[in-house]
Parts: C-alpha cells; sequence; structure tokens
C-alpha cells in the first residue's frame, strides 16, 4: 500500500478510535450513575420492605407469646397445658381448656382482619384453636406429623414460617395455599414442651410489598431461606422470562427468610441502543467530513517521500548514484535533511565502491600468493620425506621419528585457509611436538589426555592453540625439560561449553607474575602488537576473543613450586569427521 494512502487510512483510524473511545466513556459514566442511582433506590425499598416484613412478623411473634403468657386470676395457660402430656385428663378438662382458650383467643384476635385462626397443638395431638373466619383445621386432624409441626418443635421456641400448598386438612381453605407461623411452647422453669403455637394467615398477608416500589421494579419474593421455598411472590411466568429483568436478593438478619425483587433493565437497555446509534451516526459524519482534507494533507506531506523513493529506485536498477537538485534539497525541516543525507550516503557510497574495487584487487595478489607458497611447502614436504628416506636407510631412529613428526607438525600448521580442526586432530600435533622434544632432550616426558566424554574427542576447535600452552609448560614449567614433571590434558564439559585444562607441576608463577599475565590477556587485543613475552598465550587469547566473543578464553591458575593451570573455554561444536584438519 502506498504511504499516501497509509497516512489517510491510519489517520482516520485514529480519528475513528478516538471518537469511540470519548463516545463510549460518555455513555459508560452515564449509564454506570444511572444504574448505580437505580441500585440505591432498589436497595432501599428493598431495605423498606425488609423492615416491614420484620415489623410483620414481630406482630405475630409479639401475638404468640401474649398467648402463651396470658393469665388471670382464675386460669393460667401454661399450667393448665401440663396436663395434656400426659393421658390423665377428662372431658370436661378438654371442654374447660377449650373455652378458656377461646377466650383469650377471642380477645387477642380482635380487630386482627388479616388473620384466620389461632391455635395451640400438645404433644399428644389434641388442637384448641379459635377462628374470625370460617376457616379452622379439620375435626380429627392429628398434625404431629406435618413438617410444619416438626420445623416449630427443632426451632426451640423460635417463630418459624410455612406455606401450605393446596391444604385440605383446613374447613374452607378451598385447596389454596396459605401460611403457617409456629412456634414452640415451652414451661418457663422445667422448659418442657407443652405445645407448637399456629397461627394461620392467607398468603396476601404480604400484599404490602407491592405498595409504594418504583417504577423499574416489577414484582417481590418473599422465600424461606432454609428449604428454599416461596412464601410470597407478586410476579407471574411471562414476567419472568423477560430476559431485561435483573434479581436482586435480601437476607433478613432476623428471621430465616429473604426478599427478592425483580427489576426491568428494558429501558436502559433501550437507552444504550439509542446512544450506540447515535455515537455511530457522529462517528461516520465526522469521518466523511475529515477525509477531503486528510487526503490533500497526506498528499503535501508524502509527495517528497515518494519522489524520492523514485530515485533511488531508479539509482538501485541502474548501479548509478546520483541525485539531481531539487526544491525539496534547500527545505529547512525535515524534508530538506532527508535528502541532503542521501546525497551525502551517495558520495559516500561511490569512495567505498572505489575503495573496494582497490581492496579486492589487493586481496587477488594475497590469494596469488599463498596459492605459490602451499607450492614452496610441498616442496620442503618433499624435501622431509627425503631426509626421513635417508634416515632410515642408516638405520637412525631418532632423525627419522624426528623428520616424520616435523614433516606432520608442519602439514597441519600450513593448510591453506582452514583455520580450524578436530580436537583429535589438535592432540595429534601436540604428541608430534613431544615426540621431538622427547628426542631433544633424551628424556621421556610424562604427558596425559583426560577426556569425558569421549565424545569431545570430535569437537571443533581453533587449530593451534593447545601446542604453544605446551610448550609454555616445558620451558616456563619444568625449565625448558631440565625438570622432571607431569603434563595433563583434561576435557570436559562446562554447562554447554567445551573446556580443555593444560595442568604442569611445575615450578608455578609468583602473585606478581600471573597478575602481569592476566592483565596481558584481558587486554590481549592491544597488546599483541607490542609485547615479546608470552606471545603464544595472548596469540590465542585474541584468537579466541575475536573469534567467540568476550565470555570465551584463557585463565590462567599458577602458585609457586604447585605448578599452572592454563584454561581454555570454547562453545561446544561436534563434527564425527576423521580426516577434519
Amino acid at each position: 500500500m502506498k504511504i499516501q494512502r497509509k497516512l489517510v487510512l491510519y489517520t482516520l483510524v485514529i480519528t475513528g478510535l478516538s471518537l469511540i473511545f470519548l463516545g463510549l466513556s460518555s455513555f459508560t459514566y452515564y449509564y454506570t450513575n444511572s444504574s448505580k442511582e437505580m441500585k440505591a433506590n432498589t436497595n432501599r425499598v428493598m431495605n423498606q420492605a425488609m423492615t416491614t416484613i420484620n415489623h410483620q412478623i414481630d406482630e405475630l411473634d409479639i401475638l404468640t407469646e401474649k398467648a402463651q403468657f396470658y393469665s388471670k386470676s382464675s386460669y393460667n395457660l401454661m399450667n393448665d397445658l401440663h396436663k395434656y402430656n400426659s393421658t390423665n385428663y377428662s372431658n370436661e378438662d378438654t371442654y374447660h381448656t377449650n373455652e378458656e382458650v377461646r377466650g383469650i383467643f377471642s380477645t387477642l384476635l380482635y380487630r386482627t382482619d388479616y388473620i384466620n385462626f389461632l391455635a395451640i397443638i400438645t404433644p399428644n395431638g389434641h388442637i384448641f384453636s379459635y377462628s374470625n373466619t370460617h376457616k379452622d383445621f379439620s375435626y380429627g386432624f392429628n398434625p404431629l406429623h406435618e413438617k410444619w409441626y416438626k420445623e416449630a418443635v427443632q426451632a426451640k421456641g423460635d417463630i418459624v414460617l410455612n406455606i401450605q400448598q393446596e391444604n385440605d386438612n383446613i374447613v374452607n381453605g378451598k385447596g389454596e395455599p396459605t401460611l403457617f407461623f409456629t412456634r414452640a411452647v415451652y414451661d418457663f422453669y422445667s422448659r418442657k414442651l407443652l405445645g407448637v403455637m399456629l397461627v394461620n394467615c392467607e398468603t396476601d398477608y404480604f400484599d404490602f410489598l407491592s405498595e409504594d416500589s418504583l417504577r423499574n421494579i416489577k414484582g417481590f419474593q418473599l422465600i424461606k431461606a432454609t428449604s428454599q421455598e416461596t412464601l410470597y411472590e407478586n410476579i407471574n411466568d411471562s414476567q419472568q422470562t423477560n430476559s431485561y429483568l435483573h434479581k436482586e436478593t435480601l437476607t433478613s438478619k432476623k428471621y430465616p427468610v429473604k426478599i427478592t425483587a425483580f427489576i426491568d433493565y428494558s429501558s436502559y437497555h433501550e437507552l444504550l441502543s439509542k446512544t450506540l446509534i447515535t455515537i455511530i451516526i457522529i462517528l461516520l459524519s465526522v469521518l466523511f467530513a475529515s477525509f477531503i482534507p486528510l487526503y490533500y494533507f497526506s498528499k503535501r506531506f508524502t509527495s517528497p517521500i515518494i519522489q524520492l523513493s523514485r530515485v533511488m529506485g531508479d539509482n538501485s536498477r541502474n548501479n548509478v548514484y546520483t541525485i539531481e537538485e531539487t526544491k525539496y534539497t534547500t527545505r529547512k525541516n525535515e524534508i530538506g535533511t532527508l535528502y541532503k543525507e542521501y546525497e551525502k550516503m551517495i558520495v559516500t557510497l561511490n569512495q567505498y565502491l572505489i575503495d573496494k574495487i582497490a581492496y579486492e584487487k589487493t586481496l587477488l595478489k594475497t590469494e596469488m600468493d599463498v596459492y605459490k607458497n602451499q607450492i614452496d611447502s610441498h616442496f620442503l614436504y618433499n624435501t622431509l620425506e627425503s631426509i626421513n628416506s635417508l634416515a632410515e636407510l642408516e638405520n637412525m631412529d631418532d632423525i627419522s621419528s624426528i623428520t616424520l613428526a616435523l614433516s606432520d607438525m608442519f602439514r597441519y600448521a600450513s593448510n591453506g585457509f582452514v583455520n580450524e580442526s578436530q580436537l583429535s586432530n589438535e592432540l595429534k600435533h601436540v604428541e608430534d611436538y613431544l615426540k621431538i622434544q622427547e628426542i631433544r632432550y633424551q628424556k621421556k616426558l610424562n604427558y596425559k589426555v583426560f577426556m569425558h566424554p569421549a565424545e569431545l574427542y570430535y569437537s571443533t576447535v581453533p587449530k593451534l592453540i593447545l601446542q604453544p600452552l605446551i610448550e609454555n609448560a616445558i620451558n616456563h614449567g619444568f625449565n625448558r625439560g631440565r625438570m622432571d614433571g607431569q603434563i595433563s590434558v583434561n576435557v570436559s564439559c562446562k554447562e554447554n561449553d567445551l573446556l580443555i585444562q593444560v595442568c604442569d607441576n611445575g615450578k608455578g608463577m609468583s602473585k606478581e607474575q600471573l597478575d602481569t599475565i592476566r592483565k596481558q590477556l584481558k587486554q590481549a587485543s592491544i597488546k599483541i602488537k607490542h609485547t615479546e613475552s608470552h606471545i603464544g598465550l595472548i596469540n590465542i587469547q585474541t584468537r579466541l576473543v575475536l573469534t567467540f566473543g568476550e565470555k570465551y578464553g584463557l585463565s590462567v591458575e599458577s602458585q609457586e613450586m604447585k605448578g599452572t593451570t592454563v584454561s581454555v573455554l570454547l562453545p561446544i561444536s561436534l563434527e564425527r569427521t576423521e580426516n577434519y584438519v
């Protein structure tokens, strides 16, 4: 895609995203605050409803307490109920108790039209009740096995709410749901169960929940917290299928009930839809109005760059690097700087090409000299072979051995442009060197190689890095072969690197000598041009650092009269090739 089109597209995208972000942020802020306000109003209504529910239940709770502790000078209900814990009572006793209970209950239910009837059930199943209406328990009904009775006993005196669905045990109940408020009655002193007090009400007892509610609240549910039974509900199934209907629940801290409010969020979703449509219309209008000025601005901005790119393309295709002075070259802004810097680059590039041609001519001459030297080396190999043949004819074994070793060393060291070798070949080169030194000093040099794992024999290493270290061990550690000692080469893996250690038990170095060598190794790339001593170590260090980086190279440890260890750290490169040098 052309730069002008990209610039227009990117600008339109950035403008569009900014407008979308601004519109959505404004809408989100408005919608969030509206939702918070509605939620706060909903919580207020629910708290008011819960307070009223608690108050309504409190009234029934107080009513049952009044009935429980009601007494007069000639009669006490609590004392009278004791006889019904046994079978030691007569029909006359039952009649008398029933009359007293009816008198008490009629007094308590005076002008309470929301209660159907009030009853007390003794532990033997006898029912004493009084009804304000035509509803009451049917004759012969035994409630001891009913769920609401058992829950009341288990509640140990706390009031319990239950709803009875289509209860046929209530006279004139018409099979409709009805509410039971029950609590167990105990002797004040012995805590012995005397019976269960029951208050029966219609489900419209909680119709007040529908009053003074918010416009968005479509209904309530009153639920029994322990069994999740619905005690009251003023929302129908068709309303509950509304996808925008949201539920908020509040649990009473005083009684085992919770209230659920059904809130209609459809108006908020409608507002969201209208706002999003408005944002889209505004966005499209602004983008359309911005396109024409953006097009002319991008054309003015990109024309110099497009022209420069054409000049660069023509130069690249024709391999001719020139640029003509234009009106953009004299500009004082970034475009003018770009043209001027490209002009400078062309001048530098042309000079580079001239220098490169001269360099390649010099390199070609150097390669020709190398090939000539290789021809001279073959003459030297042939001469050494001839000396070896004469030494074998004259039975001069030392001369034959030293000639063969020298021939192998020279061939290994002068193998054209190859700068790498297998570790096994490098160790063979060391053995050829030691063979010459043993003949030279007329003594057997104690030399060992320790390799773990054995696959490291096939590691690729730079050529001629071990022989100078062995030579240093003989010349400096064993005083040029005049001392007896042992040289060992330990090869191992260190994490993901190759570690080669050349150790001797010679005379070692003083701390001052060791510090000097370490300093020279740290500055090897500079010292190699000026240092005459330890040139082998510095040469190896320079090669390794330039080839592999500062992490790799040589390190030296030494103690006087105990020996010296030179460590070589290299990256591992395994290549199983027997004739690789």
